[in-house]
């Protein structure tokens, strides 16, 4: 199923840190159920190709060909999420 994806999301990290998975989207190969309209999501089982870490006041622009596991930290996470249609 292609899937287009109708937003760049622009996430900005508050807490002390935040560390994000990252691969390719035409990289993906095992889809973890369908693709959310409302949310504009899609998840996969895949393994990240690499990971990277974001410090209070960084923010990442992450565009639909860029899939990401957000949210891993070690304590509560406080983050702003903006999503700008394309």
């Amino acid at each position: 199923m292609n899937v287009t994806i109708k937003n760049i999301d622009i996430q900005f990290c508050i807490s002390e840190f935040e560390i994000f998975g990252w691969k390719p989207r035409a990289d993906c190969a095992v889809p973890k159920g369908d693709y959310n309209d409302e949310k504009d999501v899609r998840f996969f089982n895949d393994y990240p190709d690499m990971f990277f870490r974001l410090s209070a006041n960084q923010f990442v622009i992450l565009f639909p060909e860029d899939v990401h596991a957000p949210m891993i930290t070690d304590g509560i996470l406080n983050k702003i999420v903006i999503k700008v249609e394309i």
